[in-house]
């Protein structure tokens, strides 16, 4: 994915290309792509006998599907529970909290 939001549309030729060594053989990008296909994330163009693909997603919505599925399996579906425990490592500050609560009150959620 990271790949085809750097680059844009691709083949899989391409992307074997920019992969570091050692790269993997074309025919398991290719089916990697493929499994991003059908789960919806990518999607191709046909350009002769070949196939173009593109993101279907932005990397930011992605990232946001993976943190609602992190916070299902590890916080029980609780956010809340997810930021107190940020807050008890220290890797959310008060001033961070403050920012959070004024974006809320802009967006005029409660």
């Amino acid at each position: 994915m990271d790949l085809l939001w750097a680059n844009g549309p691709m083949f899989v030729r391409e992307m074997v290309e920019l992969m570091p060594f050692p790269k993997p053989h074309f025919n398991t990008v290719s089916t990697f792509v493929r499994i991003l296909e059908q789960k919806g994330f990518v999607g191709h163009e046909k350009i002769g006998n070949s196939f173009r693909y593109m993101p279907l997603i932005s990397k930011a919505d992605y990232a946001i599907g993976l943190t609602e599925a992190f916070i299902y399996e590890r916080f029980d579906g609780s956010a809340r529970e997810l930021v107190f425990g940020l807050l008890r490592k220290g890797l959310l500050t008060a001033d961070d909290v403050w920012d959070l609560m004024a974006e809320i009150r802009q967006s005029g959620k409660k």
